[in-house]
């Protein structure tokens, strides 16, 4: 519509104002042709200027993200554009939306930042905001990760999947109960005793917490041992293990018509209960986790071949518990949050998705590198102090943490303190 606008209405040079999403200037995908910012080959559109209102609900009852953007046609785009980032002058403080204009700008303030493509050799990228020198130097952090992260277990009836143990019997076997609390499909209530060897902790989103993870259930994960990509063969399943076979049955139906199954697997060939997302790097020794959808990037290591991330989180799989601790510190500090903040959308389903790791760069663990070896041990000591440390005791330990990081980054501490001033400023 703002392209239409432009094309149809300005002369050479003449200036439009549109009310917009600021998530256009974000997201993958449809923002990228926007980005692209021509008309036609002979016709480009130069950004004057955006003033970003995206954390301010400006239309009652409406969520949107809102920003205006004033372009000049006929003008070649140039890095980086004036970007004015609104907030309210004290925190949680609301903006009545029928406020007038004197009103609403004694309430309001804004900081003065810039905005640039994510990649310097792609204008269509994401674009990343912050102050001047927060956003040219944290390009140091951006680029390729040597590491590769993998969304958690799917199963799309989790209240199948799901379980919690009541006892632990003589023989080995487990009494459970399916975990059905805010089942999105419902399903019935079963208790039922099942053999243990399918049976794994469950690590969920919400388990997850900056440098801790609390398992409070456990999966049934029935993927064949032999080969955990596919699902445990149907009479190998009842030869070995008949219980957990007779569990699964009174539920076939429902697994059944599950839409993934549908689309993933083949029935007939492919067990009725197969779950998706499952592979040898689901058995890791170690793995670092966090949240998929949030408003926040809090990863912790995990430590255990049996435990297994579903869906809501994302991790990475790997045999060395120095090497996890490492990749770890690089996700929980502040350069991180603030590139994840920049160039995506709080809350949204590619928030923190496996692809992040395509735009924060991670080198590979070197154990003779010693920024690499006591950016390790940084985060050994976060892990260690995170369950019952203060805010403070546990804000130095995370000095430490963002201090070496960008050490490896090669950016400086009055850089690193500039990048933090703009993440306060998302915050």
């Amino acid at each position: 519509m703002l392209y239409v606008a432009a094309d149809k209405y300005l002369k050479p040079k003449g200036k439009l104002g549109f009310v917009i999403t600021q998530t256009i200037f974000k997201t993958e995908g449809g923002g990228e042709g926007f980005r692209r910012l021509q008309i036609s080959a002979t016709e480009p559109l130069r950004v004057v200027q955006v003033d970003d209102f995206s954390i301010i609900q400006c239309f009652e009852g409406a969520t949107n993200r809102t920003a205006v953007v004033i372009i000049e046609k006929n003008s070649r785009n140039r890095f980086p554009v004036p970007w004015n980032f609104w907030r309210p002058r004290e925190s949680r403080l609301r903006i009545a939306t029928e406020a007038d204009h004197e009103e609403a700008m004694g309430l309001l303030t804004y900081s003065q930042w810039d905005a640039k493509p994510l990649f310097d050799n792609d204008v269509t990228s994401s674009w990343i905001t912050g102050r001047r020198g927060a956003i040219k130097r944290v390009q140091n952090a951006v680029g390729g990760s040597e590491y590769q992260a993998r969304a958690g277990c799917c199963s799309w009836l989790n209240s199948v999947y799901w379980l919690t143990v009541t006892t632990i019997r003589s023989d080995g076997n487990l009494l459970v109960a399916n975990f059905t609390e805010r089942a999105k499909v419902e399903v019935k209530n079963v208790t039922a005793t099942i053999e243990p060897d399918l049976v794994h902790p469950l690590v969920r989103g919400r388990d997850i917490c900056k440098w801790h993870a609390a398992s409070e259930l456990v999966v049934l994960v029935p993927q064949d041992p032999d080969q955990s990509s596919r699902g445990y063969p149907e009479a190998k399943l009842q030869a070995k293990l008949p219980k957990t076979a007779a569990y699964f049955q009174q539920f076939e139906s429902a697994l059944r018509k599950r839409s993934g199954y549908k689309q993933f697997f083949k029935a007939g060939i492919d067990p009725y209960y197969s779950v998706y997302n499952v592979g040898p790097y689901t058995f890791s020794p170690f793995k670092v986790c966090w949240m998929r959808i949030s408003d926040a990037l809090h990863s912790t290591v995990v430590e255990g071949e049996r435990i297994v991330p579903d869906n809501s989180v994302v991790f990475v799989s790997l045999e060395s518990r120095e090497e996890a601790h490492y990749v770890c510190a690089f996700l929980n500090t502040s350069v991180a949050e603030f590139l994840i903040r920049s160039f995506s959308i709080p809350g949204n389903g590619t928030w923190a998705s496996p692809h992040i790791l395509t735009k924060i760069r991670i080198p590979k663990f070197d154990a003779k590198n010693k920024l690499h070896v006591r950016l390790a041990e940084n985060s050994v000591a976060c892990h260690a102090a995170a369950p019952s440390a203060s805010e403070t005791d546990l804000a130095k330990l995370e000095k430490a943490v963002n201090e070496t990081a960008a050490a490896i980054w090669e950016i400086s501490d009055v850089e690193l303190r500039d990048i933090e001033s703009s993440l306060a400023d998302l915050q």
